[in-house]
């Protein structure tokens, strides 16, 4: 499965401008692994606001029953 529709694109022009010689597979997939990280971050960013907004409406339920 692909992470990132992006990446087909990224091979299609690759493939219009140099043909398959451009989208031979030479190096490593550093950069698709470095994107990855960063929606994990963004997603784990995202959970983090989510679980503080819940534990500040915890806490004000607590204190609207007491």
């Amino acid at each position: 499965m692909l992470t990132d529709p992006k990446i087909i694109g990224d091979w299609m022009e690759k493939y219009r401008k140099g043909g398959e010689d451009a989208i031979t597979d030479t190096y490593s997939r550093e950069a698709y692994k470095h994107h990855n990280d960063k929606l994990l971050e963004k997603e784990n960013k995202k959970i983090l606001e989510v679980l503080e907004r819940t534990k500040a409406e915890n806490e004000y339920l607590k204190n609207r029953i007491h």
